[in-house]
């Protein structure tokens, strides 16, 4: 018996020498997430993007102050309609992925990877993405002129994020996409040059969210809790000021130009009545999907980042229709739409800046907007031309190359520089009577190609045929063993 005990665990060893790849050493996935490519369109209902210091997980404070232009603006809103509803279009479908099993999208034309808004021509064509973008043939996006897609992969933690997808303009040699992001969702999913790859910061959304930022799914319903802020459209914006966008964090752009102060800017976070209960629920006429809803406006709120009909609420795309969207929608949550309808904005109230104020009445301050720094930084092997872009005219940039953070004692830019040597490099903008911008960030590095010279001693650089002949070897050896130990 003991012989056959060491047997067995000898032909063990053996077997998982013969049959372990280096592959499989690195799959985290289960079941049949293993070996898919698109896994599907659906997301756990507790799984949320970002982490807990972002925004867009935060619940509102219980001391949380009114904004100190709360009547306007709330005058705005209700002008607009008596209550909130879904958006029946414009919104996005995701796709859940596993990147591992991908052949991976690298060298494709995306027409507008900085600014969507910014006038100034800084394409580059074709767009070169390091990460890769798992995206097929078969993948639809957003049915609009607007054609925003999402696709997850949440165990990497990583979004990729279109506007304007168009697969067949792709395959004719046109560009893919408009704009093009590469959100890190265990990040706080704004305001951080490395937080979208692609834009420094600026998703595809008209005031600069991640798409999948506030994405009512419909897991979220079926749980019976939604553990983030919503996001929602509106018709009127108060987009510019003095010729820079007017916003307030978590946005941070604008596709507004009107300047008319009664009504909201991108970023307000607006909230349901805290105060109200279920019976004022019941007489509403809500039903326990809405309620779920309802309970999310009071606890976490919902930001104002669209500019389109409303009051509407985002919510994700279920079909490759609008209509069929609906369809699905109503069939697992059955006149969902109707009751959404019954929520009146008379209930809400517009929340200051993270719950605190953060300045007087009508004095606002505005704020020069990040500069771009072109290229965007990556690893070279020529010199390369620097040049720091912004729509503002009357402002100036300074810069450094050490790492350091920008100010007026800084370099001052004075047009285009050559880098032939790693460097970091940070751009501010200052002047034109308006705040400082925030630091623009780009990280150069410069290679030298050398072929190595195999050596047979290191295991990294032994090919695959070396490796296979000598686990038959070892395996060679055990089975000489046993039978030495068996006779």
């Amino acid at each position: 018996m003991k012989t056959f005990f060491v047997i067995l665990f000898l032909l063990k060893i053996a077997i998982q020498l013969v049959c372990c790849t280096e592959e499989e050493d690195h799959l985290f996935y289960e079941g049949d997430y293993s070996k898919s490519d698109i896994i599907g369109n659906s997301l756990p209902g507790t799984w949320r993007p970002f982490n807990s210091d972002s925004p867009w997980t935060k619940k509102i404070p219980s001391d949380a102050q009114t904004h100190p232009d709360n009547e306007k603006y709330m005058s705005t809103f209700q002008a607009a309609s008596g209550n909130i509803r879904f958006t029946q279009v414009y919104n996005p479908p995701i796709w859940v992925v596993n990147y591992n099993n991908f052949d991976l999208l690298r060298d494709f034309i995306a027409d507008y990877p900085f600014d969507r808004w910014d006038p100034i021509d800084i394409t580059v064509n074709p767009h070169t993405v390091d990460i890769g973008l798992p995206c097929v043939e078969s993948m639809y996006g957003e049915p609009t002129e607007d054609g925003h897609m999402i696709i997850i992969d949440p165990f990497m933690q990583v979004s990729w994020e279109m506007s304007k997808f168009d697969w067949d303009r792709h395959k004719s040699g046109d560009y893919l996409c408009s704009t093009f992001n590469v959100w890190d969702l265990s990040g706080i999913g704004y305001g951080d040059n490395d937080e979208g790859w692609r834009n420094g910061c600026r998703g595809g959304r008209g005031s600069g969210y991640p798409v999948i930022a506030g994405l009512l799914r419909p897991e979220e319903l079926e749980m019976g809790e939604i553990r983030h802020p919503l996001t929602f459209s509106l018709p009127n914006l108060q987009g510019h000021a003095d010729g820079a966008p007017f916003v307030s964090p978590p946005a941070c752009r604008s596709d507004g130009s009107d300047q008319n102060t009664d009504y909201p800017m991108y970023g307000l976070l607006f909230q349901l009545d805290p105060s109200l209960g279920n019976d004022d629920f019941e007489s509403w006429g809500l039903d326990n999907n809405t309620k779920v809803i309802a309970k999310c406006l009071q606890e976490y709120g919902m930001y104002f980042g669209e500019r389109g009909g409303g009051p509407a609420i985002a919510q994700q795309l279920l079909a490759e229709t609008s209509d069929g969207s609906i369809e699905e929608w109503e069939r697992r949550f059955p006149d969902i739409y109707k009751s959404m309808k019954k929520i009146p904005t008379s209930a809400f109230r517009v929340v200051a800046n993270q719950g605190e104020l953060k300045y007087d009445d009508e004095n606002y301050d505005t704020i020069n907007v990040t500069p771009l720094i072109k290229p965007i930084g990556g690893e070279f092997d020529s010199d390369q031309e620097i040049s720091l872009l912004s729509r503002i005219q009357t402002a100036e940039f300074y810069y450094t190359l050490d790492g350091s953070e920008p100010t007026e004692n800084s370099i001052k830019y004075e047009g285009p520089f050559k880098l032939s040597e790693p460097c970091t490099v940070k751009a501010i903008l200052i002047g034109s009577s308006r705040r400082n911008s925030l630091v623009a960030t780009a990280h150069f590095d410069y290679s030298v190609v050398v072929t190595p010279i195999p050596d047979p001693t290191n295991d990294d650089t032994t090919d695959s045929a070396t490796l296979m002949s000598n686990k038959f070897f070892l395996v060679l050896l055990l089975m000489i063993s046993l039978i030495k130990f068996i006779f």
